[in-house]
């Protein structure tokens, strides 16, 4: 659901994340984990949304290796 409300796959989201962790980062909001599910707030989808909108796209994206 929350995917969908950004309009991005769930490996992105996933992306994102393992992007904040490797790199120590602490922009993206934390989600609640009930077994193996991720839930957020609604107060969260403007966050991300935000996020979605501010990083670069693309082979010199912000989370590119290089």
């Amino acid at each position: 659901e929350l995917a969908y409300l950004l309009d991005v796959s769930v490996f992105t989201i996933n992306r994102w994340y393992r992007w904040q962790k490797k790199f120590n980062k602490n922009v993206l909001p934390k989600p609640k984990r009930i077994g193996v599910r991720n839930y957020w707030k609604q107060e969260d989808v403007p966050i991300l949304l935000d996020f979605k909108n501010k990083i670069i796209k693309g082979r010199n994206g912000v989370m590119t290796n290089g």
